[in-house]
């Protein structure tokens, strides 16, 4: 009902996603798609203080995962991956608050939670990645959102491993996709081991033509087109 009366007032709307704009095209037939960017900021200067001095510290391949971990995470494919690689380190950066059973991973003396780490400094968390993960199940909700972790992982340039979800967009040629969770854990060794690698110059090449700079100067460039001028 919220959104009937939002879009019903507004003069332009944009999503990030198809399934979203398809969603909502019966309150408003003409959704701009426009996806979320990637930040072009370097990465920071080393964090300060005790928790990244402990992530620094892990021996061991570092396997990373960068957000809220809410009922999305596929809890029983990272606990597999913790238990059957038992030489790896599974690091967890976000919040736990909205999904208890998360902590179940804790169990593993191999997983590593880190809590909140605030958006200035978290590309300098996940540079120490050597595999950055997108362990989402296929629901309604992952249906319905553009990974957002996918495109600072990128901007970052470090390898990631996803499930198989949908709205990878472009991206997804310089991503291991897997069906299973065997393939992906076969996916995350073979990352580790080089076997399986991608063309980095064109990955950074595609993370500049998808910046929030640019991103931003296309909805203002719609908003002009479909909004009268004041005189």
């Amino acid at each position: 009902e919220h959104y009937r009366t939002v879009l019903a007032e507004a003069d332009i709307a944009f999503a990030n996603c198809e399934t979203v704009r398809d969603s909502m095209a019966t309150f408003f037939p003409d959704i701009a798609l426009i996806p979320n960017g990637c930040d072009l900021d370097p990465v920071p200067p080393t964090p300060e203080g005790e928790r990244f001095e402990k992530l620094c510290a892990l021996k061991g391949p570092i396997l990373g995962l960068v957000g809220n971990l809410e009922a999305k995470t596929d809890v029983d494919l990272l606990d597999r991956l913790a238990q059957e690689r038992p030489d790896y380190n599974l690091v967890l950066i976000g919040s736990t608050h909205a999904n208890a059973a998360v902590m179940e991973l804790d169990r593993r003396p191999n997983v590593h939670f880190f809590g909140v780490v605030t958006y200035p400094e978290v590309k300098a968390w996940i540079a120490r990645f050597d595999v950055a993960l997108v362990p989402h199940l296929d629901t309604d909700q992952t249906r319905s959102m553009h990974p957002l972790k996918m495109l600072v992982y990128a901007a970052v340039g470090v390898p990631i491993v996803s499930t198989r979800v949908q709205n990878l967009g472009d991206f997804a040629p310089y991503i291991e996709v897997a069906d299973s969770h065997e393939a992906f854990l076969e996916a995350v060794d073979g990352m580790l081991n080089g076997d399986r690698c991608h063309d980095k110059p064109a990955l950074a090449a595609l993370v500049q033509e998808h910046s929030w700079d640019g991103r931003v100067a296309s909805m203002l460039s719609q908003v002009q087109a479909r909004l009268p001028t004041s005189a």
